[in-house]
Order: C-alpha cells, then sequence, then structure tokens
C-alpha cells in the first residue's frame, strides 16, 4: 500500500508511520483517502491498520496504542478482536 504524506511517529517501537492511503479511482486517476492509516514492521511483515479517523493528533496516539498493543502481547488487530466476546 501506498501512503501519502508519510510520516514517522515517534516514540513508537516498532517504529509506526503514518499518511494516507493512495488508491486509484474511477478512470485511473489517482485519489488519497481522508482517514489516516498506520504503516509498521513486525516480525519480518509489512502491517497497515486503518486508524479510522481524520485528525492527525488521534492518528498518532492511536499510532502509540498500537505499540503499546504490540509490547502487551497482540501483534495485530485482529487478533485484539478476537478475544473480545459478543454479548448479546
Amino acid at each position: 500500500m501506498k501512503l501519502h504524506d508519510r510520516q514517522q511517529v515517534e516514540g513508537t517501537e516498532p517504529v509506526v508511520y503514518i499518511g494516507h492511503r493512495v488508491f486509484r479511482g474511477a478512470g485511473g486517476v489517482e485519489k488519497i483517502s481522508n482517514p489516516w492509516y498506520a504503516e509498521y514492521c513486525l516480525h519480518n511483515r509489512q502491517r497497515f491498520e486503518a486508524l479510522g479517523t481524520t485528525n492527525k493528533g488521534v492518528a498518532i496516539s492511536k499510532a502509540h496504542a498500537i505499540c503499546a498493543r504490540i509490547r502487551g502481547g497482540q501483534p495485530d488487530a485482529h487478533h485484539a478482536q478476537a478475544g473480545r466476546r459478543l454479548v448479546r
């Protein structure tokens, strides 16, 4: 995935980059998404996550939350959500 305005978030380990996703719209024209995305490398695999926000400050906070989640033993968002139970 290609990120526009890709920036390293300071104080993150593994290093997390945030940016806007670049995609092709109708007619093959490159477009840039509004929400921020995170990119990081874990166990020699490149990973991406949608941060679900258009605010840069919130995106930086979520990038730090990704690092905290990794340090806590949950490698990616899929595994973090798998532990939740559905309550009806």
